[in-house]
């Protein structure tokens, strides 16, 4: 039906279609009993099958990756997963009692074991295909790690594919981002130490479609996610908007996530939600318990580099010159030298570099010392 497709999205779309290019993902309403027929004539990026006919729908595909030169996304088609019902009433009306929030709940409703198993199978695909890249994001139509309420406990919004996920935890480990929806709302989720993916929830493209009006728009800090871990910020909200994830101009190891609310009647666009994340997660962040050693130099060391590089620098010219002062150029090129690797008589780069004669000569006989030295000590 090219005239409902038209009407309900390529012609309100024509500008953001002309705007950059689109990774279209594949909802349950695209499913072969919807509007899946249309999915895969239009918008799904593999060749159709040489018998193609109008009635052409897989009912299921594997993930495949989208590569750029530095970040790759891995695509997962989860558009026909069902399950349990959760009442969206329900969805963010979370108790905290005396001040703190209530931990996981049981299992809500049953997956079932074959749909567990063949998502177990799409995401040790993912994870091989995530060795070829340092930064990876992940994107589905079901949300992988977002966080619901349900009588009062927090629960994940899908247990078919947590449960998957736990026969293959590591799959996350080189993701950097989760960008999912099917519910229609905002959600942002950070892990402490970031010991999970940042958690995006961009469902709020149709907040008009689910009543719920969300008056503590931090209501999972500190709510424990797959696999206990813990929130440590998080934006929950039912306003209209978007979602945009670009490298930090400050570090370009990290990703800053912001997300807007678009007001209606011209009221404009305004700040919702803002994250900063790592452009590379890998399993150093999870450290002991979940717990990471380190990621404060993750971000430390490419702000300071410069500093760094120029106290190094410092400290060589010092000891260069304290040599040269008492003991002469011979003296110099040796102290520097002892900074450098002599396994294997490798020459150090000062003496690789030098332009002086004088310092060439010495560096040459010094050289021959250590080459000397290399032969009778290995």
């Amino acid at each position: 039906n090219w005239n409902g497709w038209f009407a309900d999205f390529f012609e309100p779309s024509a500008a953001l279609l002309q705007a950059a290019p689109w990774i279209v993902l594949r909802g349950n309403h695209e499913t072969c009993a919807r509007g899946g027929h249309g999915f895969f004539m239009f918008l799904d990026p593999r060749p159709l099958p040489e018998d193609w006919t109008a009635d052409y729908c897989a009912e299921r595909t594997d993930m495949y990756q989208v590569p750029f030169e530095n970040e790759q996304f891995l695509i997962v088609d989860d558009s026909w997963v069902k399950d349990a019902d959760v009442d969206s009433n329900d969805y963010l009306q979370c108790p905290e009692p005396n001040g703190q929030v209530q931990g996981n709940a049981p299992a809500v409703g049953a997956p079932m074991q074959e749909d567990v198993e063949y998502f177990s199978a799409q995401f040790h695909a993912l994870e091989a295909a995530s060795q070829s890249h340092v930064t990876n994001v992940y994107l589905g139509h079901h949300p992988l790690l977002a966080i619901v309420c349900y009588k009062g406990h927090y629960i994940p919004v899908s247990q078919t594919m947590q449960q998957a996920l736990a026969a293959n935890p590591t799959m996350l480990d080189r993701i950097s981002a989760t960008f999912t929806g099917h519910v229609h709302f905002f959600q942002g989720l950070v892990f402490e130490d970031h010991s999970l993916p940042a958690s995006l929830v961009v469902g709020n493209g149709g907040t008009k479609l689910l009543d719920l009006e969300i008056e503590n728009h931090a209501v999972f800090d500190g709510a424990l996610g797959f696999g206990g871990a813990k929130v440590q910020s998080s934006g929950s909200a039912d306003l209209f908007g978007y979602s945009t994830m670009r490298r930090s101009a400050l570090s370009g190891s990290y990703f800053d996530i912001n997300s807007f609310h678009v007001g209606g009647r011209g009221a404009g666009v305004s700040s919702m939600w803002a994250a900063s994340v790592p452009a590379v997660r890998s399993v150093r962040h999870r450290g002991i318990a979940g717990r990471t050693v380190w990621p404060w130099l993750q971000r430390f060391v490419p702000a300071t580099m410069p500093v760094l590089v120029a106290v190094a620098l410092l400290c060589i010219m010092t000891v260069i010159r304290a040599a040269m002062l008492t003991g002469g150029i011979d003296s110099a090129v040796q102290a520097v030298a002892s900074l450098g690797s002599t396994r294997g008589g490798r020459t150090p780069l000062l003496c690789r570099h030098s332009k002086s004669y004088e310092m060439k000569a010495s560096c040459s006989d010094f050289g021959d010392q250590v080459r000397h030295a290399a032969t009778t000590q290995y």
